[in-house]
């Protein structure tokens, strides 16, 4: 299915789009996110934490830039926030 239709699907509440979504975008966040933590463990909770976010979120893309691009920016500021915390 095109990525478009599922981010539509996903913004209308159709979880089983954003989980299409999710598994399409999930290790290129893990990694992204792992790469920053250097700990598995840290990874996959904050990798959780961003799609929980992504999902409040995906009613309001606007399509003003790629999908994965969004999936990043919140990933990045998920892991700084987690960062400054710690």
């Amino acid at each position: 299915m095109e990525e478009q239709t599922l981010i539509e699907r996903a913004g209308r509440g159709e979880t089983d789009a954003f989980a299409a979504l999710a598994r399409q975008y999930g290790l290129t966040v893990y990694r992204r996110i792992f790469l920053k933590t250097g700990d598995s463990e840290t990874a996959l909770d904050l990798t959780v934490e961003t799609f929980q976010k992504a999902w409040n979120g995906v009613g309001l893309f606007q399509f003003d830039c790629p999908f994965e691009e969004w999936l990043c920016r919140i990933a990045a500021d998920t892991t700084e926030s987690h960062l400054r915390r710690s």
